[in-house]
């Protein structure tokens, strides 16, 4: 007959709120225990820990006072006396090795074979001859400082106000600080603002130019204007052409002329040859403001008159081409070359072509006979 065991897995009654302990939670098979750190005790409901008091029990195991604190306890001794090595005997300093003496900062013995207590610069001594404290140096005189103190542990530092810097050659005094930086030798003489040399009235003592220097331009002093090559005059706004524009025609840009409306080229100096209208007649040219220019034997606003007669004139316009013409020879043919055969090729002669051109110009007399 077999006999039906129920198996049941263990509770850890540690892993929900700590088991209620205050310290610590130790699992156990069924059940659980709490316990206490070093210093403490277990109270009478099992949870909660309180603290033993150990001066009160052989006064902690120091020879002179027992201080009680939460999980332990301290021994103190009354000056001069300091505690041993074991932090529960009070002796009689007799040397530096033990605690430094019981100096905070320097130790030394003195010519009567005790121990001398003394600070590092910036701390001073306390009326109990061991610790230091520091001084604070911005109580008096503001540590020397023109603006602003600010003392630490040992020092102090010296700082500036919004709008001012520490010099250089002194960290105690303050400087003001212009932003944009005083030039051409103007001097800071406060937050953003600086005495300038006449002529420089500009932000920084920068030179001022009105009109603004134009093209490129670089304001030197008051109105006076440095300008890049090709330009001039004041605030740079007078172009320079090298060669001089011609015919009415103006310097716009370096070496650039505007021309009137019947000229062009760099210089302005070449007529604009538009179409007269009405038109010139009997070959004469269109020259400025719609002028025809006559050329010798014509009169008139259109040259549209003649005062010399017409003489009709003939060129031959002869010339040499040429022409290409079928002709016939005797050659050998056939697979032996034994045969004689006639055979053509196109061969090219030159051959000149007559023709004539027939025109009039006008003849004046020759006035020097």
């Amino acid at each position: 007959m077999m006999s039906l065991v129920s198996l049941a897995s263990d509770v850890n009654e540690c892993a929900q709120d700590n088991g209620l302990c205050e310290h610590d939670c130790t699992n156990q098979p069924g059940t659980f225990s709490c316990r206490c750190n070093t210093g403490y005790t277990i109270t009478a409901d099992g949870h909660n820990c309180t603290d033993i008091d150990e001066c009160k029990l052989q006064n902690g195991g120091c020879s002179h006072e027992c201080r009680n604190t939460a999980g332990g306890h301290t021994c103190h001794c009354p000056f001069p006396l300091l505690l041993d090595q074991r932090n529960s005997s009070c002796v009689n300093v007799t040397s530096c090795a033990l605690r430094n003496g019981g100096c905070d900062h320097i130790c030394s013995l003195g010519a009567e074979g005790g121990v001398h207590c003394s600070c590092r610069a910036g701390w001073e001594l306390n009326a109990d001859h061991r610790t230091c404290d520091d001084v604070d140096e911005c109580v008096s005189f503001s540590g020397g400082c023109e603006q602003v103190c600010v003392n630490h542990a040992g020092g102090f530092n010296c700082s500036c106000r919004s709008g001012f810097e520490s010099r250089k050659d002194d960290p105690t005094k303050c400087q003001p600080v212009c932003e944009p930086v005083c030039q051409n030798s103007g001097v800071c003489v406060a937050p953003n603002t600086c005495d300038c040399p006449a002529g420089y009235p500009g932000p920084g003592c920068s030179a001022m130019c009105s009109p603004p220097c134009a093209h490129g331009g670089s304001c030197m002093r008051w109105n006076v204007c440095l300008c890049p090559p090709g330009w001039t005059g004041d605030g740079c706004h007078t172009a320079v052409c090298e060669l001089p524009c011609g015919n009415g025609g103006r310097c716009v840009a370096p070496n650039t002329c505007q021309c009137p409306s019947d000229y062009s080229g760099l210089q302005c100096l070449t007529p604009v040859t538009t179409p007269c209208v009405p038109p010139c007649q009997h070959g004469a040219a269109c020259g400025p403001l719609n002028t025809c220019v006559c050329p010798t034997g014509t009169s008139g606003i259109r040259c549209e008159k003649l005062t010399c007669p017409v003489v009709t004139t003939v060129v031959s316009m002869a010339r040499a081409v040429r022409k290409g013409f079928r002709e016939s020879y005797v050659d050998r043919c056939g697979p032996l070359g034994v045969q004689l055969c006639t055979k053509y090729r196109i061969n090219q002669a030159r051959v000149y072509l007559q023709a004539y051109r027939v025109g009039y110009k006008i003849q004046c007399p020759d006035k020097t006979r």
